[in-house]
C-alpha cells in the first residue's frame, strides 16, 4: 500500500505532510492535552479545550484498560479473519432486518450485491468484502456457546448500515421486486429510526457510513419532504464524525500503541468518504459544507490486493464482470480530485474575489486539473469500464465545467476558450454517459449531477452568439432530458435486469 504527501501550499491536494516525531517528552503532553479519548472500551472520542471531559481520564492511560482495537463494537481489521462454521452453526441473516419483512436470502443477496456493485465503491461508501465479512461475524449463531464476547459491530458492519444498503440494493432492482420496495419503504424508515439511538450511543467508524446511507434511504421516499428529511439526517454523519474525531490525525494514537496503522486508516478511509459525500450533496443542495476546507488527514492509501478484486455484478449480461475493480486506486484519486472541485467551489464560485485574483486563481486551477488527469493512471475508462471509474472521469470533466461555465462569456486569457472546454467537457461526459448506459444501465448510475452539469453548458450555447453549431447543442439539450428520462421512468429496455420474482414470492418471515 502506499500513499502521497504534500507541501502546505497544496495539503488539500496531495495529503498532509506528517508532523516530525518529537521525542517522549512532548508525547507526554501530547496525551495530557490529546482532543482524542477513550472511555472504557468504546472508540475514541474527540473533546476540545473547552470540554470538562477533555480534562477526564483517557482509557489509555489507564493500565488495567484495553488498547488497541475497539475491543467490544470494533473488530480487528484483519482481513485475514473468516467465519468458520462447525457443525449445526449458522448464519442468522436476518436477525437485524425488519420482522415483516418478506424477503429470501437469494434476493437480501442479490440486493447486497447489486448495492456492492454501483453504490459501495463509489467514494468508497462501504467496504464491501469487509462488510460481507464482519456481517457473518456478527451474526454467526453458534451451536457450542462460546467464551468469546459476541460483537454486534465492527468497523465495517452494523445492523443499521446492513438495513440501509438493503434497501439502496433492492432500489436498483426495484423494476424486478416492485412489492419488495414498496414494502421496504413502508419498513426501513421506521426500523432505522430505532436503531439510530443504540448505535449513536457507542458510535464507531462504521456509524457515520450507516447515517449516510439512512439519509439515502430517507431521499427515495416518494414523499415531498423526502429530500429535506435526507438532508438533514446527513448533518446527523457529520456531527459522528467530529464526535469520532475522524476529522483530526491520529498519528500520535499510532505512535503511542493505542491504535493500530491499520485502525488509522480505516479512521483516514472513513474521514475521505464523508469529505467527498459532503461535497457532493452541499453542490446538490446549494447550501455550505459540513466539513471543513483544510486538513491534515492523509489521502486515503492504495491498496493493491483491493484493486484486484473482481468486480461483480449479478446482472448476467455486464460485460466487464471478473475485471479487476480498480476500488481502492479510484477511491484514492476521486479524493484528490475532490479536494480540486472543493477549491473550484469555494474559489471560482465566490465574491469574495476581484477579479484579477480570481482569473489568476481559475487558471492556477486549470493548470491542478490537467495534472490530475495526466498524473492519474486510469486515462482511459472506456477500456476498463467499471461504473466508479466511469463517474470518476465524469466527475473530472463535470469540475471543468464548474471553473469555466462563469466564463463562458466572459474573457479569460486561456486557449482553448473557456466556452470551448466547457464544450469538450460536457461532449466528453456524454460519451462517459452513452458508455454506462451500454453495459450497466443509467439507472444504475450516480449520474443526475453530471446530466444536469451538461444541461447548463447546451442552453449556454442555445441562448450565446457561439460559432458551435446550434443544431448539435439542441441535439444534445434532447439527449440530456433522454437520460433524465430513463433514470426517472421504469426501465423498458433489457439491462440484464434479475428476475427472481418465484424467490421473492416464496417468504423468509425476519
Amino acid at each position: 500500500m502506499h500513499g502521497s504527501r504534500c507541501s502546505p501550499s497544496d495539503r488539500l491536494l496531495n495529503g498532509p505532510q506528517s508532523p516530525p516525531s518529537t521525542g517522549s517528552a512532548a508525547q507526554s503532553v501530547l496525551s495530557m492535552n490529546d482532543p482524542l479519548k477513550r472511555r472504557g472500551t468504546g472508540s475514541h472520542m474527540q473533546f476540545g479545550p473547552t470540554s470538562f471531559w477533555s480534562y477526564a481520564p483517557d482509557a489509555g492511560q489507564d493500565p488495567g484498560s484495553s488498547t488497541g482495537s475497539d475491543a467490544v463494537n470494533n473488530l480487528p481489521p484483519d482481513d485475514g479473519i473468516t467465519t468458520d462454521l462447525l457443525p449445526g452453526d449458522y448464519v442468522e441473516w436476518a436477525r437485524h432486518l425488519p420482522r415483516d419483512l418478506r424477503i429470501t436470502k437469494k434476493v437480501h443477496d442479490t440486493a447486497l450485491a447489486l448495492f456492492g456493485a454501483y453504490y459501495a465503491p463509489w467514494c468508497m461508501a462501504v467496504d464491501m468484502p469487509a462488510f460481507l465479512r464482519d456481517m457473518e461475524i456478527c451474526n454467526l449463531v453458534a451451536k457450542t456457546p462460546t467464551t468469546q464476547p459476541i460483537l454486534r459491530r465492527t468497523s465495517n458492519y452494523s445492523p443499521l448500515l446492513h438495513n440501509c444498503a438493503l434497501r439502496l440494493g433492492v432500489h436498483f432492482n426495484r423494476d424486478v421486486w416492485p412489492e419488495l420496495a414498496s414494502m421496504m419503504d413502508g419498513l426501513i424508515s421506521k426500523h432505522c429510526a430505532s436503531m439510530l439511538i443504540e448505535e449513536t450511543d457507542d458510535p464507531n467508524l462504521s456509524t457515520p457510513k450507516a447515517l449516510a446511507l439512512y439519509a439515502a434511504c430517507l431521499n427515495l421516499r416518494n414523499e415531498e419532504s423526502a429530500q429535506k428529511t435526507g438532508y438533514i439526517h446527513f448533518g446527523m454523519a457529520f456531527a459522528c464524525v467530529q464526535a469520532l474525531g475522524v476529522n483530526l490525525n491520529c498519528r500520535h494514537l499510532v505512535e503511542s500503541g493505542q491504535i493500530t496503522r491499520q485502525d488509522q486508516a480505516l479512521r483516514n478511509s472513513s474521514y475521505w468518504t464523508l469529505f467527498q459525500q459532503d461535497l457532493l450533496r452541499a453542490i446538490c443542495a446549494g447550501r455550505p459544507f459540513m466539513l471543513r476546507a483544510t486538513s491534515d488527514i492523509h489521502l486515503p492509501l492504495i491498496d493493491a490486493d483491493a484493486d484486484q478484486e473482481p468486480w461483480l455484478s449479478p446482472f448476467s449480461n455486464v460485460s466487464v464482470n471478473g475485471r479487476n475493480s480498480l476500488r481502492s486506486s479510484v477511491f484514492h484519486w476521486t479524493a484528490k480530485l475532490a479536494c480540486l472541485l472543493r477549491q473550484v467551489v469555494d474559489i471560482a464560485l465566490s465574491t469574495n474575489y476581484d477579479g484579477l485574483n480570481r482569473d489568476l486563481q481559475v487558471t492556477d486551477l486549470i493548470s491542478k486539473l490537467d495534472a490530475w488527469q495526466r498524473d492519474q493512471p486510469l486515462p482511459n475508462p472506456q477500456a476498463h469500464p467499471v461504473p466508479h471509474l466511469l463517474v470518476m472521469h465524469m466527475l473530472f470533466h463535470l469540475t471543468y465545467i464548474y471553473l469555466l461555465r462563469p466564463y463562458f462569456r466572459a474573457s479569460l486569457d486561456i486557449a482553448p476558450s473557456a466556452a470551448q472546454r466547457c464544450q469538450q467537457a460536457t461532449n466528453e461526459i456524454s460519451e462517459l454517459l452513452k458508455t454506462f448506459d451500454e453495459i450497466h444501465g443509467l439507472r444504475n448510475a450516480v449520474a443526475t449531477i453530471m446530466i444536469f452539469g451538461m444541461v447548463t453548458i447546451r442552453l449556454l450555447v442555445l441562448v450565446s452568439d457561439s460559432t458551435l453549431s446550434m443544431t448539435d447543442s439542441a441535439n444534445g439539450l434532447d439527449e440530456c432530458i433522454g437520460y433524465m428520462d430513463e433514470i426517472g421512468e421504469p426501465v423498458r429496455s433489457n439491462h440484464g435486469y434479475v428476475d427472481d420474482t418465484e424467490a421473492f414470492q416464496s417468504p423468509y418471515m425476519a
